[in-house]
């Protein structure tokens, strides 16, 4: 009689099951056994004893540390079902010869609209009058209390100006906003194609501000890059945007901000520590405030982003999973320094 060996599946994990990707998840099984844990409740020690037969990781927040990928002896591969990639131990991976990419051109205007969202909700009071509509009152008549800002003619600085940056720039010039932007990896005349201003130092922008909006990534360079003496060159005035990474800025000095009235108010959505508590964290005790406009690390998620992420992450992982050359499509040099046995770079 002839001897049958039925060939064992494949093993991906995926991180940060909170996140709702079910046509991801739903292609993944058919052909493979994926296991799902959450970023809220799990540590470094049980993930890495999940991942030890994993060929693939989908990760997106939970930190895919050095002794997770140690012990994940049949792992060949990380996929990032998003951008931002400073969880991920890259040196490590490198080393063990482990292939990563990320989704970096899902949702660039998707994030931008959020970045604009938060802006536009600040200037224009919307936190305070829905509290008035909604509230016993019904109204809210036209006073001191309520008046409103227009976008036409404020300026706006831009820390970072790549794919986010520059689709933000496009819609703040639509309402008549001047720009300007640091980025020093990028020259005035790159900026000047755009019709945005570079500014030369971070000390030179804050002064002339009437919106500072983060859109750089976050690595060992830009961690904290926003601190606490450049917080205090902003105008009274002006109002702070975040929709990159909470580390850039010393979120401590802007809280401060806030309370002794330095700044006219900030737009978070993104924060060092995740998810945010109503006692405990940096911002706790600013989450009430008028002035003060918080979503939870949502300016990616719109029913069209999430299409487009699915469907790249998707690829990126079935190119692991089949043995193909891991794709990526960022420029950030952490992912594109990686050996050409392993990835392949630009689309095909």
């Amino acid at each position: 009689m002839r001897s049958c060996r039925v060939a064992l599946r494949q093993l991906v994990v995926r991180t940060d099951s909170e996140q709702c990707v079910p046509n991801l998840v739903g292609a993944l099984r058919r052909d493979y056994d994926v296991i799902e844990v959450p970023e809220v409740g799990t540590s470094d020690a049980e993930l890495a004893e999940v991942c030890k037969e994993a060929s693939l990781i989908l990760h997106c927040y939970t930190p895919i540390t050095e002794n997770v990928m140690k012990q994940a002896t049949k792992l060949r591969g990380i996929v990032k079902y998003g951008v931002g990639i400073d969880k991920i131990d890259i040196g490590f991976a490198k080393q063990k010869g482990v292939a990563v990419a990320n989704v970096p051109e899902y949702g660039e205007n998707t994030v931008a609209e959020g970045a604009m969202n938060l802006m536009m909700s600040l200037l224009k009071k919307n936190k305070i009058i829905q509290k008035e509509m909604t509230g016993d009152a019904a109204w809210a008549w036209p006073n001191e209390t309520f008046l409103a800002n227009d976008l036409h003619g404020k300026n706006v600085g831009l820390v970072g100006f790549g794919k986010i940056g520059k689709c933000f720039s496009r819609m703040c010039q639509g309402f008549g906003m001047k720009v300007t932007a640091y980025d020093p990896h990028l020259s005035a005349s790159d900026m000047s194609a755009y019709g945005v201003e570079k500014a030369d130092s971070l000390e030179n922008m804050m002064p002339q501000l009437d919106v500072l909006s983060i859109h750089t990534v976050l690595n060992p360079d830009t961690d904290n890059l926003v601190s606490s003496d450049l917080i205090d060159l902003l105008k009274s005035s002006c109002y702070v945007i975040n929709v990159s990474r909470g580390a850039i800025i010393d979120e401590a000095a802007l809280c401060n901000a806030v309370k002794s009235n330095k700044i006219a108010g900030i737009g978070i959505d993104v924060f060092s520590v995740e998810p945010l508590a109503a006692d405990g964290h940096v911002y706790s005790s600013i989450r009430h405030y008028d002035n003060v406009m918080f979503t939870p690390h949502l300016a990616f998620w719109t029913a069209e982003a999430r299409q487009r992420l699915e469907s790249e992450a998707l690829s990126r992982s079935l190119e692991i999973l089949t043995n193909k050359p891991l794709r990526v499509l960022s420029s950030d040099p952490r992912l594109t320094s990686q050996s050409p046995d392993l990835v392949t770079l630009g689309s095909a």
